[in-house]
């Protein structure tokens, strides 16, 4: 199973390009069978539960990772958000997407 790793790397998850392309994932959520979905952020869990309330990434295979003390920006070296890994079945990186992506764009990088 390819795994997708999406950063919403801000205090808040409220960041435009990161809503932008949550939708564009949500609309497009069929597109994503057999493909684990984790999205990384250090948001508050006050934030986070407004963020699902929102873009319900819970109903497809997603699921929130919460960073609380900022480690995966550095080990990970993401500067910008949003920023997208790609994994193989293998767990080996595929594709390094920096800023807003299409739904399009992430999974022909699968395929």
């Amino acid at each position: 199973m390819e795994i997708i790793i999406g950063c919403l790397l801000t205090k808040r998850v409220e960041c435009d390009f990161c809503s932008m392309e949550m939708s564009d994932i949500l609309d497009n959520s069929g597109s994503f069978n057999n493909i684990q979905l984790l999205f990384v952020t250090f948001a508050d869990n006050t934030d986070v539960s407004d963020f699902l309330l929102r873009y319900p990434v819970d109903t497809i295979q997603g699921a929130i990772a919460l960073d609380r003390h900022s480690d995966f920006m550095p080990l990970f070296g993401v500067v910008s958000s949003p920023t997208s890994f790609v994994y193989d079945g293998n767990k080996r990186l595929k594709k390094v997407f920096k800023g807003l992506s299409s739904v399009e764009t992430i999974l022909k990088s699968i395929n």
